[in-house]
């Protein structure tokens, strides 16, 4: 039975990428993000905005 490996991995994949949950459709792709997300390069040279400056004015 397909539909209890699917619901596994629907819960156990999380996606926390508004692109990747856009570009996909589905959170069963990968964990964080696809291989083919844009965020991933932006994410490589910019920092993420998941990290609020807070931190940094200490």
């Amino acid at each position: 039975m397909h539909e209890m490996g699917d619901n596994q991995e629907e819960q156990e994949v999380v996606i926390t990428c508004d692109i990747c949950n856009d570009y996909q459709g589905t959170k069963n792709q990968m964990k964080g993000h696809r291989p083919r997300c844009p965020a991933i390069k932006v994410e490589a040279t910019d920092s993420p905005p998941a990290e609020p400056p807070a931190q940094r004015d200490g």
